[in-house]
């Protein structure tokens, strides 16, 4: 981090602060309101939580009003609100000083050891997205079609869960432009979909002379490139759908800022394309192999000519026999077509940007290109290669 970014964040460190001071927070809990604030509980709520857990002890309402300078009429919801969640517990006691026709019930709330309190409130949270899914689902009509583009993401853990479930639902491959902590993040999904043969490589900045097998642990089967910058970062699933976000998303002083954790979400096929060739043409073709190429389980599956051609020239150099099944269009009529036949020979150029595979079939010899392909027989839609 620069001179400039440690002002910055700074600054904004002190804004933050100011924020919380204004408010009559005690020093001491500044962190823990952005904390609890960040799982949605109101101001209220949490200094009504906090002087409870502070208490240990059973409180009334007058003596919860009284410590945290709650508004009387506000008390009661903030209160009831905090037992939904699970964070605290309200008892009923009968006032036994006043006479049989003066009696009347006083409730006391007293907070749950915190372990447990917070182990509830993300159960609350839980029950209310699938419940809330289960609802909205309902409103989902079965015909409903949208618009494809570009949508924008805010917030860096909402950006993460989005990408987590697009790496879940993705069918043959994955490309991806980031950094390694960042790849770090996505390591469960990854491994995941790893085991559904999901063919996954990447470009990374990373320093010469670094441990590579310390931060890439556990996630051999990627296959990596090191380029010491890369224009911008993104992730592509199949051919279907990609998101591209800020460089400053994911750095800690900006952890909350949505002028910085924004992202764009994109399923319009041309602008996909436009980031398949960026990642081969700007990144894969330009960065340095980290390793050698991951020990491909057979059969796979690839979608992008660059990968298929590649995988298919490593094991021709290995003295394999590669088998393929290609489902594509015919270049020449636009029918969809299958075909299955041995590998003879592949054809590679950067600079014209042509993959072609050449393969023996029953009808004869065949090339076969990627989906944009012009020159070959075959648009390749996706190539399953055997052996």
């Amino acid at each position: 981090m620069d001179e400039n970014q440690d002002s910055k964040a700074l600054e904004e460190f002190k804004q933050l602060i100011q924020q919380y001071k204004s408010a009559n927070v005690p020093e001491a809990h500044w962190r823990l309101h952005v904390f609890l604030r960040r799982l949605g509980l109101t101001k209220y709520e949490i200094q009504a939580y906090i002087m409870l857990v502070e208490s240990g002890q059973q409180e009334n309402v007058t003596q919860i009003v009284k410590s945290t300078g709650i508004p009387h009429p506000r008390a009661y919801d903030t209160l009831r609100n905090l037992v939904k969640y699970g964070l605290i517990t309200a008892k009923t006691q009968t006032d036994k000083f006043k006479s049989e026709t003066q009696k009347r019930t006083v409730k006391t709330y007293r907070a749950f050891d915190p372990s447990i309190g917070i182990g509830n409130l993300f159960a609350f949270f839980q029950y209310a997205k699938e419940e809330s899914i289960k609802e909205l689902r309902s409103l989902v009509g079965s015909s409903t079609e949208f618009e494809s583009g570009i949508w924008e993401l805010i917030g860096r853990d909402n950006i993460i869960n989005i990408i987590n479930l697009m790496i879940k639902e993705a069918k043959h491959e994955i490309l991806i432009s980031a950094t390694i902590p960042f790849l770090q993040m996505l390591k469960h999904s990854l491994i995941e979909v790893s085991k559904r043969k999901i063919q996954i490589s990447c470009v990374s900045n990373f320093e010469e002379g670094t441990d590579t097998d310390f931060f890439l642990e556990g996630l051999s089967f990627v296959r990596i490139r090191r380029r010491s910058n890369f224009p911008m970062p993104y992730i592509v699933i199949d051919r279907s759908k990609a998101i591209q976000w800020n460089f400053k998303a994911f750095q800690p002083h900006v952890y909350s800022d949505p002028e910085f954790t924004q992202a764009q979400v994109i399923d319009q096929v041309d602008l996909i394309d436009t980031l398949i060739d960026h990642f081969f043409f700007l990144n894969w073709r330009l960065g340095k192999p980290m390793h050698t190429f991951q020990k491909t389980s057979f059969p796979c599956t690839f979608i992008h000519s660059v990968s298929f051609v590649e995988e298919v020239e490593k094991l021709l150099s290995d003295q394999k026999k590669p088998q393929l099944v290609v489902k594509g269009r015919l270049v020449h009529s636009g029918e969809y077509t299958l075909e299955v036949g041995n590998v003879t020979k592949v054809y590679k150029n950067w600079e014209s940007g042509v993959f072609t595979i050449f393969m023996q079939t029953d009808a004869g010899e065949l090339s076969v290109g990627g989906f944009a392909a012009i020159y070959e027989d075959i648009a390749a839609d996706q190539v399953t290669i055997g052996l």
